[in-house]
């Protein structure tokens, strides 16, 4: 028999292998949960921080005015602005405008999810006599909400007058008989009703607009007449007069066009017609370098030396017309398109002493070599021969707005003397002004050379009313200068009653 006492041990042990302590149970479980509860927390700060900067963000999107109108008017007004989210993304933007306390939709705008937190650039016009609007204030709303829960907006407003009468001009100035390439004076008077003129005036010619200015901005005795204007314009060759009128325009900051009648007579010239040979020496020393500089804007062209005369001359073709309006619509158009508004110009222009002129503004030169045509041009300027390298000099007070290489014109100087009047120094040897300089009449600007599509030692000399090449012999001369801007002056002050105990015009 087994004792008592071993048979309670016994049984002691077997209960114990057969009942694990719940103890160690509970100890393991306990330690499980708080390390899945510790590692979930930076999961639930990411979940809540999606959710939050989504469907729970509360910071609205942004609205950015980029362009908007002094006003409206008859045409149609344009404004311009982006709105973003990168958050919940954008959902919708609504525009609004506001008269006389009624609220009416211009325009809706859905945006897609795909392209909810992209940067949307908006737009939207607004035709006052369509839309029935009243003259008098307006205000124009623009809303845009974000795809969040709470749905959060942001407006911008902005407030616009509605004006639906256009400025009236006429013409103060009488007698603008003008030569064909030459360049007038008008000045006349914009009306605007009770209120002050503030919008571009001036002269428009078929579809180009030549800009006016104030009138005391050219002769002190017009001070305080703040609706006198005056614009110098010119005749451009190439146009047909009998189809194309010449005529006054007002724009105000609304939009509205007036436009006014001016009596002119136009002079047409005969244009002389030369032929010219082109130089060997221009094509083998000139040519490869201009037209590297022609190739450079569109570099999947690589230069490669021309295999025939033939070739050789076609590229000459090439950039005397192609690259020569690439650079005046590139390039120069730009150059002339805010024109210092003062009179820098004290006398008549300097006539190069010494210089053989080799061909004049307005001819119709056409080049050609051993049968091969290199094109036909109207010449836009003068050339001046010198037989050594020469000093050229400033014609006339300006400043300096270019001193580079342009293409076919080689080393240029160009110069700003005021209200649109320029004159342009090409196929230089050398330049010795910088942009920005002041230069009095007689500065040198540098050295005649052959860095354009010229001979050497050929000066090739322009000038220009608003970008447009113009006869420089009318600014050569001094009984144009007295007669078609000093009398006119003159005139127009007596016509409005001003009479000044001066000594009248600029003193040529």
């Amino acid at each position: 028999m087994i004792p008592e006492e071993e048979c309670k041990s016994g049984l002691a042990e077997n209960s114990k292998e057969a009942h694990p302590p719940t103890q160690k149970k509970r100890g393991f479980f306990f330690k499980f949960f708080c390390l899945m509860f510790l590692l979930s927390i930076p999961c639930a700060w990411l979940a809540w921080k999606r959710l939050h900067s989504g469907f729970l963000e509360e910071n609205p999107p942004s609205i950015t005015l980029l362009k908007t109108p002094p006003g409206i008017g008859k045409s149609l007004s344009e404004i311009n602005f982006e709105v973003e989210d990168l958050e919940s993304g954008l959902d919708y933007v609504v525009v609004r405008y506001k008269q006389g306390g009624v609220v009416k939709d211009l325009e809706n705008f859905t945006i897609s999810k795909s392209d909810s937190r992209e940067r949307q650039k908006m737009n939207i016009e607004i035709a006052g006599k369509k839309l029935g609007l009243r003259e008098g204030d307006i205000e124009i709303i623009i809303t845009a909400f974000d795809r969040s829960l709470l749905g959060a907006a942001a407006t911008k407003k902005l407030s616009l007058k509605v004006d639906f009468k256009a400025p009236k001009v006429r013409v103060v100035s009488t007698q603008h008989n003008a030569t064909l390439g030459g360049v007038q004076l008008v000045v006349y008077r914009v009306e605007n009703g009770r209120e002050k003129f503030a919008g571009t005036s001036g002269v428009k010619i078929g579809d180009n607009y030549f800009l006016g200015f104030p009138g005391h901005l050219l002769d002190s005795d017009f001070e305080g007449l703040d609706d006198i204007y005056f614009a110098f314009f010119p005749v451009p060759i190439g146009l047909d007069y009998s189809d194309t009128k010449i005529k006054l325009f007002a724009k105000d900051e609304a939009g509205n066009m007036g436009r006014g009648s001016i009596h002119y007579r136009i002079r047409n010239v005969r244009q002389a017609k030369r032929k010219y040979k082109i130089s060997q020496d221009l094509l083998q020393s000139q040519l490869p370098n201009i037209y590297k500089q022609y190739l450079e804007s569109d570099p999947q062209q690589g230069f490669s030396e021309a295999k025939s005369l033939a070739e050789n001359v076609e590229r000459y073709k090439i950039l005397n017309l192609d690259f020569r309006k690439e650079l005046e619509k590139q390039f120069l158009s730009k150059l002339f398109e805010a024109p210092k508004k003062e009179k820098l110009w004290k006398d008549t222009f300097a006539k190069y002493p010494g210089g053989t002129f080799t061909y004049n503004f307005g001819d119709i030169q056409t080049y050609s070599l051993e049968g091969e045509d290199g094109g036909t041009i109207t010449s836009g300027g003068s050339g001046l021969r010198f037989n050594n390298s020469k000093e050229i000099h400033a014609a006339n007070d300006g400043i300096v707005i270019s001193s580079d290489k342009l293409g076919v014109f080689g080393q240029t100087v160009i110069l700003d003397h005021g209200f649109g009047l320029t004159t342009l120094y090409a196929n230089l040897g050398s330049r010795s002004v910088k942009v920005g300089e002041t230069v009095v009449k007689g500065a040198t600007l540098g050295v005649v050379g052959g860095t354009g599509l010229y001979l050497n030692n050929v000066l090739h000399y322009e000038v220009r009313m608003h970008g447009v090449p113009v006869r420089p012999e009318e600014w050569w001369d001094e009984r144009w200068l007295k007669g078609h801007i000093d009398k006119k002056i003159e005139d127009a002050k007596k016509d409005l009653g001003i009479f000044s105990e001066d000594e009248p015009g600029f003193g040529y």
